[in-house]
């Protein structure tokens, strides 16, 4: 299903501009509402909760559409999970961190959603942020030609939504169906995608830590939330 989020996302990304810009100068008025998330996504032992606070703006003759953003805290638990080499020096080469790697992320997400009296159609997207993580030493190494002496693996860095492989860091996106419990509370439901970075590095005999490259693994999951709203 990856190659359907790829597509969707750069549309997604240009469509926000242009729908707000629209509505705006066309002066429909607007309600601003505040949104708190708690959300989990598990498949193929990878387990991401995350939390979010958005704000998201109203509008629309039958205030149907809304767009927004914020901020999420995504925390990612891999358990023996291969990451891919991504660029060309280590196209076939892969790691595995540790039998459990974990990180953080902490990016902001683009939201769009259409809304009918108890249902809503939502995607959101992270589109930079920053992740983080302990430092892997020793990670077990598949396909490379040659000896690393002090291998080791990291999350940690800027997150930047550049699609596919391109992508920096750690970034989540989800695509959910929503039921209005009632005003103050949503459930969600849907597909989550993570694309998760780390960056491999060694110290050859010459004593300077040298970049080894960039290792991605991506990953389509279910995911449920509950969201918290509340009209400003």
């Amino acid at each position: 299903m990856s190659f359907l989020f790829k597509p969707m996302m750069k549309r997604f990304v240009f469509l926000i501009f242009l729908t707000t810009a629209i509505f705006t100068s066309k002066g429909q008025s607007i309600r601003v509402y505040e949104h708190i998330g708690l959300s989990i996504a598990t498949a193929n032992k990878v387990t991401v909760p995350s939390v979010s606070y958005t704000q998201t703006l109203e509008f629309g003759k039958e205030r149907s559409y809304r767009l927004g953003t914020g901020f999420r805290f995504n925390y990612f638990n891999f358990k023996n999970r291969e990451f891919k080499g991504v660029e060309t020096k280590i196209n076939n080469v892969s790691i595995i961190p540790s039998p459990k790697l974990t990180g953080a992320s902490i990016n902001i997400p683009i939201v769009a959603e259409f809304h009918t009296k108890k249902i809503l159609l939502g995607i959101n997207v992270d589109i930079i942020g920053f992740s983080f993580g302990k430092t892997r030493e020793n990670p077990t190494i598949s396909n490379y030609k040659g000896t690393l002496d002090s291998l080791n693996a990291s999350p940690r860095g800027t997150s930047l939504l550049l699609l596919g492989k391109n992508n920096r860091g750690s970034l989540n996106s989800e695509i959910y169906l929503g039921y209005k419990v009632s005003d103050e509370l949503t459930i969600r439901g849907g597909v989550s995608s993570l694309s998760s970075s780390i960056r491999g590095r060694y110290t050859p005999k010459s004593g300077e830590e040298t970049t080894l490259g960039r290792f991605q693994i991506s990953q389509i999951m279910p995911f449920i939330s509950l969201v918290f709203n509340l009209e400003r």
